[in-house]
Order: structure tokens, then sequence, then C-alpha cells
């Protein structure tokens, strides 16, 4: 009977290379598991997004209406139209006002959808649009001052227009005849009407501090970012540059005959995601070396107190 012939044996890997090994998956496992951004921040940073988009819709809806059923912001307007347009003209005898109250209910009217649909725009130009697309830390913080400075403007106008209404050029006295000037009928409702502190005064007083708390958010999201604790990478498309990157680098492939045009969909998705995980591992590195130099300050400021506590 013919001896079995024994299978050489499975040479062992060195312990030094199985643990080289093991550190490589785990380090890979760890890159392509990095976010610098916790579900938290996440949830965070959509909800602000949404409330952007909803303060774009509703705000100015709000405001044309306000100038609309508003009593106060309607006579003070009144009085304002009538001032710049207002004129007198001597008929039979008698001074008569060539505008009076259909003048100006009719150019409230008029104004109020115009009033929306500039609100429309300004609120997307200036507030929603830089909210969404405003990504480095520096941009953030530019944007907060902005936001800052505006709503702080539109929120002092408000209190300096009825502190100083009384102050403004205007009658209330009646003549003789029980006759009023229509300018003056307006200034003196407005007298009566015009305060921070009715409903639509409120809404007003509202629109502003919701831009005040956009600042606010802003200047908290600048802040992760810089500190790159916030990563808005997950929220975006890829960056032209990089598309463009992408494809370059497959034309030369193709080119000189390194892929096939049948797996081009296969390497686009490699390319892709190399890229993802370069971008990755630096932002990684950069987060370790600033958590590594926050340590080192941390250190050095105890080790600099127990040495003056030592002296003492």
């Amino acid at each position: 009977m013919a001896k079995k012939e024994k299978l050489p044996k499975k040479e062992k890997q060195p312990k030094g290379d199985k643990q080289g090994l093991g550190k490589k998956i785990k380090d890979n496992l760890k890159l392509r598991n990095f976010k610098a951004s916790s579900l938290f921040l996440n949830i965070f940073v959509i909800a602000f997004r949404v409330a952007a988009y909803a303060f774009w819709i509703i705000a100015p809806v709000l405001l044309a209406f306000a100038l609309v059923y508003d009593q106060g912001a309607r006579n003070f307007y009144g009085y304002i139209l009538l001032s710049i347009f207002g004129k007198t003209e001597k008929i039979d005898g008698e001074y008569i006002a060539t505008k009076d109250n259909s003048f100006v209910n009719t150019t409230v009217y008029i104004t109020a959808p115009i009033l929306w649909l500039i609100l429309v725009i300004l609120i997307y130009a200036f507030v929603t649009r830089p909210i969404m697309k405003k990504t480095l830390w520096r941009q953030r913080m530019y944007l907060s001052i902005n936001l800052y400075f505006w709503a702080i403007l539109f929120w002092v106008l408000l209190y300096m227009i009825w502190i100083l209404l009384p102050n403004l050029p205007g009658d209330t006295n009646v003549d003789e005849n029980g006759y009023i000037n229509p300018k003056d009928a307006f200034y003196s409702a407005a007298l009566k009407t015009f305060t921070p502190f009715s409903g639509w005064s409120i809404v007003y007083q509202v629109f502003c501090l919701c831009i005040i708390i956009f600042a606010t958010f802003a200047a908290i999201e600048a802040s992760l970012i810089r500190k790159l604790k916030l990563d808005f990478d997950s929220f975006y498309k890829p960056e032209f540059n990089e598309r463009s990157l992408v494809n370059q680098v497959i034309e030369g492939r193709l080119q000189f005959g390194e892929t096939d045009p049948g797996d081009l969909k296969a390497e686009i998705k490699k390319l892709r995601n190399d890229l993802d995980m370069e971008r990755k591992e630096r932002k990684m590195k950069e987060l370790e070396r600033i958590e590594y130099e926050a340590k080192q300050k941390k250190e050095a400021k105890k080790n600099a107190k127990n040495k003056k506590k030592n002296k003492l």
C-alpha cells in the first residue's frame, strides 16, 4: 500500500505582519466611517435650512399683509405718499387737495404685491441662498455679521419712526368748516395708531427676531466649521472642479487604453470613491492635529499652574 503523501505545512504568517495587516484594516475602516459631523449636528443643519426656506415663503406674505391691514403702517404710508405727491389747487376761491384717501387706498393695493415680490427676491438673495451656499467658516461669519446688522437696523427703525413721528411736519387742527387736509388727516391718524405694540408691528418684530436667530445659527456653524466639527460635504454634490478632474482622468485612461469602455461606470465610481477617501484622510489628519494642539496647550497651561503653585 502506497504511503500517503504529506501535504506541505502552511507557513505561518509572522506575528508582526498580522498586527500590521490588522492595523491597516482598522485604519481603513476608520477612514471609511469617518464623519466630522455628528448625527445631532446633521439634524441641526437640516432643520436650520428647512427654517430658512419656510422663512423665505412666509415672511414676504405677512409683511405685505401688514401694509394692507395694519392701520398704523397704512396711515403712516398714506402720510408719506401725500407728503410727496399731494398738492392743493385753488378752485372757485378754495384750496382743494388733488390727492385723497382713494389715491392712498389704490396705491396701497398696488404696492402690497410689489412689496411681496421685492421681499421674496431680497430674502432669497441675502438670507436663504447664502445659508445654503456659504460653506467656509469665514463666509458664514461674514453672513452672520450682515444679518445681525440689518435685523437690528430694521428693528431700531420701527422705534425711531414711533418716537420721531410727533416731530414730523403735520397739522392736526380742523378748520372752521370742519375740513382737514388729507395729508394732515393721515398724520393725525398715524399719531393715534402707529405703535410698535400693535399686532402687525409685533409680526414685523418677529421677522427681525428670526433674522437675528439665523445670524446666531450661522455664527455657531462658522465656529463648528473652523474647529472641523461640522462638515458640509455630505449636504452638497461634488464641486465642478472635482467632477472636471474625474472626467479628465477617465478621458486620459480611455485614450491610452488603460480602461475598457464597458467598465467606465465602475471606474468613475472607484475614482470618485478614491477622491472621497483622500478628502476624508485630509480632514481626519487636520482634526487630529487640532485635537493634539489643544491637548498640548491644556497640558502647558496645567504645568504652568503647577509651577506657580510650587513657587508659592
